[in-house]
């Protein structure tokens, strides 16, 4: 008998500290520079969080590497307002469980040197960002799932190329003109109104885990229009080189629009976590 009692002595205070250690977050997992909302339950699963690094953010995309959410919901950044969060600048929806590198496109005339990005819930219409309204903060036990960083943008996406693209988009029955500066004053510029860009068209279908076709080909200048149709699950489309980022809902086509203003190749993705084979949705597109 003094055998067996003294067993139940020595596992015992071994089964205690396995069972505190299991209520501990691993934090040497999470990297220096990552700032992390995590919150557990009592059996030890995670519950909703947001995981994101200091950033500089290229042509308007903030990229946040992990998500869990209960439930559907959306990822917003908001801005900063006198140290806390301001104007929503951007929202990626997001889906139950665990989604990877997400891209989120905001508003960088709106955005301040340090941004939030929250977790919202979709208790509304699902697909619809209502907020203010339904889809309000996601919260684990009373505390809103909240995570300041700081965010630099990119120096090379100037105000000048924003004012150009913009001044393009509003030009009505005529082109964009760049004048030199140092050019002769006198000299006369004639605008062609009848001239328009050529557009290039293509039809595109987003599945698990794939876009057909995966390559797509244009020239410098070209006004390009995708029809995107995702036949299965919510998906996204992702083009940070050129500013896009659009939610692809199931059974619906999304028609997305932009210029090629400039040559080279570039990678296009599933911008939303879409199951197992999410990180090998791509594809190229390819400016000559």
């Amino acid at each position: 008998m003094q055998h067996v009692n003294t067993g139940v002595k020595v596992l015992l205070p071994l089964a205690a500290v396995l069972i505190l250690g299991a209520g501990c977050p691993n934090k040497a997992k999470l990297d220096a520079n990552t700032e992390a909302t995590v919150q557990e339950n009592g059996s030890g699963a995670k519950k909703a969080m947001v995981e994101i690094s200091n950033q500089t953010v290229v042509r308007g995309i903030v990229v946040v590497p992990k998500v869990v959410s209960v439930g559907p919901g959306w990822l917003v950044i908001h801005a900063d307002a006198a140290g806390k969060p301001g104007d929503v600048i951007g929202q990626q929806s997001v889906q139950a469980g665990e989604n990877v590198a997400i891209s989120v496109q905001i508003d960088t005339a709106k955005a301040t040197p340090k941004l939030y990005a929250m977790l919202h819930v979709d208790a509304g219409t699902i697909g619809t960002y209502e907020f203010p309204g339904e889809d309000v903060p996601a919260a684990n036990d009373s505390e809103v799932v909240n995570v300041g960083f700081d965010a630099m943008l990119d120096p090379n996406t100037s105000s000048s190329t924003a004012a150009e693209g913009s001044a393009e988009a509003n030009a009505e029955g005529g082109t964009a003109v760049k004048v030199d500066a140092k050019a002769d004053v006198k000299a006369e510029v004639k605008v062609d109104v009848n001239a328009t860009a050529s557009v290039k068209s293509f039809d595109l279908t987003a599945k698990k885990w794939a876009f057909e076709p995966s390559t797509i080909t244009v020239n410098k200048g070209d006004k390009v229009k995708l029809s995107i149709k995702s036949v299965d699950v919510t998906h996204g489309f992702s083009v940070p080189d050129f500013g896009v980022n659009q939610t692809l809902k199931p059974g619906e086509t999304t028609v997305v629009e932009f210029t090629a203003d400039k040559t080279g190749t570039f990678s296009f993705f599933c911008s939303v976590f879409c199951g197992a084979g999410h990180s090998e949705m791509n594809g190229t597109l390819i400016v000559k």
